[in-house]
């Protein structure tokens, strides 16, 4: 848990060096596959034969020493990326503070308001969920329900037609433009010394990307902990977020703009139905 006294400069702080240390996490994990090719094998090819012994045409003392450290770095990984968002909130719980006060009380018609939209939220997930099942019944579930969650997330950021027209008479206009702001502000601030590694250079309808909410012409900053990699960086850090949430960081234009994208197979090719170019 954050302190309470901790300053919003040491917050952010905090979810910066958080953000190395995943960074130098991943680059070891990649490291260490790439270290296991050229021994000839990858994480789960058997070393021994078929008479139980040895394999002798392998390194085996080395792969085993080279795959635990593979495992202990993804558990170190994983560990890190939940304090970063716990982090992150914190921070951004901070610079809400210092911009506004935070009203404690509110009037029964707010809170009946509030109630049911949860409870719109709640079915408009679970009508996602379904959707993505019965367009792809392979699809693991708990995966699909993420999307879910993020896909309605997205549509209701948007604050427009459909569904999110629902969020958008419960709360003031004021109220939605001063978030979008901070978000701005926040993302400006975190991520704004970063340069581009990746262009968005098309993505296609159905796709994990489109449902993140990925555009063409966006610009990567950011693709998890990742800042800059090349083809085959890039490729195992999706093979090894596969199925998982990854955050992406994008300069669209001049706004910076934060997605979450789960690698994944869809109907199309890939995990993650777009094209990306170095910049």
């Amino acid at each position: 848990n954050l302190d309470r006294n901790m300053s919003a400069e040491q917050a952010k702080l905090r979810v910066q060096n958080l953000l190395k240390k995943r960074e130098d996490l991943e680059n070891e994990i990649v490291s260490g596959r790439q270290g296991l090719r050229k021994l000839g094998v990858g994480m789960k090819e058997a070393l021994v034969d078929k008479q139980g012994f040895p394999r002798a045409d392998v390194d085996v003392h080395t792969i085993r020493i080279l795959r635990n450290k593979i495992i202990r770095l993804q558990t170190d990984f994983q560990l890190v990326s939940t304090e970063i968002e716990e982090a992150m909130l914190g921070y951004h719980k901070h610079l809400k503070a210092a911009a506004s006060t935070v009203q404690t009380t509110q009037s029964s018609t707010s809170e009946k308001r509030k109630t049911q939209l949860r409870k719109n939220v709640k079915k408009e997930i679970l009508e996602e969920h379904e959707r993505l099942m019965r367009g792809n019944p392979k699809m693991d579930r708990a995966a699909a329900l993420q999307m879910a969650i993020e896909s309605v997330k997205a549509a209701r950021r948007k604050g427009g037609n459909g569904r999110t027209g629902v969020e958008g008479a419960e709360r003031s206009g004021e109220e939605e433009k001063r978030e979008e702001n901070e978000e701005k502000k926040d993302l400006a601030s975190l991520y704004g010394h970063l340069k581009p590694f990746l262009n968005v250079q098309k993505v296609w309808d159905g796709s994990p990307s489109k449902r993140a909410g990925l555009r063409a012409d966006d610009l990567i900053l950011k693709f998890g902990s990742v800042v800059q990699a090349s083809q085959q960086g890039l490729k195992e850090l999706v093979m090894h977020s596969r199925n998982t949430k990854v955050e992406v960081i994008v300069l669209r234009g001049q706004e910076y703009k934060k997605v979450i994208l789960i690698p994944m197979k869809w109907a199309g090719q890939g995990l993650l139905g777009c094209y990306l170019t170095p910049v």
